[in-house]
């Protein structure tokens, strides 16, 4: 059942599987659109990775 009454289910799984599309297709179009630089987070430990010596 719908919010606007009774669906008949082959109109209802089309309008579901079409959604599914929009999803995917949306997705795609994410993966492929160039990265945008956002807002940094800043290393809050108090020990920087970059002066820590590594030991063998």
């Amino acid at each position: 059942m719908s919010l606007i009454g009774h669906l008949p289910l082959p109109l209802g799984a089309a309008s579901h599987e079409g959604s599914t599309v929009i999803v995917a297709l949306n997705g795609f179009r994410l993966l492929h659109s160039p990265r945008r630089e956002g807002p940094r987070s800043k290393n809050t430990s108090s020990v920087s990775t970059d002066t820590v010596p590594l030991v063998a």
